[in-house]
């Protein structure tokens, strides 16, 4: 025992030993990480991000006339919020695993977050006719989406 104790290539080999263990923990650790990161694209994270904005968008439309510029800030949070979901949810790794349904619901609402963007641009304007005509285009998608879903 006292020769192994004394025998220093015993040692060296025993401490890049322990350096090797340490560097797999760490890439083992930040393996995990990125795997944490990955899940923000799965479906079912999109899917609740898509459940929180659309009652921050029930919320607004029950509030009365969306075509008022007291509302743009919260109509911007919401076109941003459907956007960026759809771009998410049209990911190849995504997509490909949504149902025929959430496909047309996550199109149909990235189709709502443009005319959105584009109402809240005539509200700024001031051009409240166009605001509530896009209105009314949003709320006939929303609609046919329901009555998609209800078939």
């Amino acid at each position: 025992m006292r020769e192994l104790l004394k025998n220093k290539k015993v040692w060296i080999l025993v401490g890049l030993l322990v350096v090797f263990v340490i560097i797999l923990l760490i890439a083992l650790q930040q393996c995990s990480r990125d795997g944490e990161m990955d899940k923000g694209t799965k479906p079912a994270k999109i899917e609740t991000d898509f459940r929180q904005s659309y009652a921050a968008w029930s919320d607004l439309k029950l509030n009365g006339d969306l075509c008022q510029a007291a509302y743009v800030k919260e109509l911007r949070q919401v076109e941003t919020d459907f956007n960026a979901i759809y771009k998410r949810a049209k990911a190849a790794n995504v997509w490909d695993g949504l149902s025929e349904a959430d496909q047309r619901i996550y199109t149909a609402y990235g189709d709502v977050g443009t005319k959105l963007g584009v109402m809240n641009a005539a509200i700024e304007k001031q051009d409240y006719s166009k605001a509530k005509r896009l209105l009314a285009e949003i709320l006939e998608v929303e609609k046919e989406v329901k009555q998609g879903i209800t078939k």
